[in-house]
């Protein structure tokens, strides 16, 4: 299965750095940037497996910058966590084609910050094979 890259967007640098210490092993590569716009040119370039967007981030913000990934071909299957302290009221972005996969409030236990990273980066794999599959024949 090899490396994983995640890439992480917030506009406070000592959450990136903890976010990055935390999450940083021999299988998993963190990228950091601090704003949304970073991340649409670093997700552009890096295809990340999986992108952690904070929801209140100045200028584009974690939803502005889910839906831009969303509307380009080169991003729009990769899974997208949004994190915020909005609470449970955040849960209908997910609900949205533009919106993000899944929502993880702050502040947010390591397991299911984990545990949900695992999920999605799998549904994400499983998707992008079902994209490169050829269609089978009569359909």
């Amino acid at each position: 299965m090899g490396i994983k890259t995640v890439l992480i967007a917030d506009d406070e640098e000592d959450v990136l750095r903890m976010m990055k210490r935390r999450l940083s092993s021999p299988s998993l590569r963190v990228t950091t940037v601090g704003g949304g716009a970073e991340a649409l040119a670093a997700a552009r370039n890096q295809r990340p497996d999986i992108i952690i967007l904070d929801y209140f981030m100045p200028q584009l913000d974690g939803f502005e910058t889910c839906r831009a990934l969303r509307d380009d071909a080169r991003t729009r299957d990769i899974p997208v966590l949004m994190l915020s302290g909005m609470g449970s009221n955040s849960d209908a972005f997910t609900e949205t084609e533009s919106g993000p996969d899944a929502f993880l409030g702050k502040p947010f236990d390591w397991d299911d910050l984990l545990g949900w990273m695992n999920v999605l980066m799998l549904r994400g794999r499983r998707k992008s094979s079902a994209s490169e599959c050829p269609a089978s024949p009569g359909t």
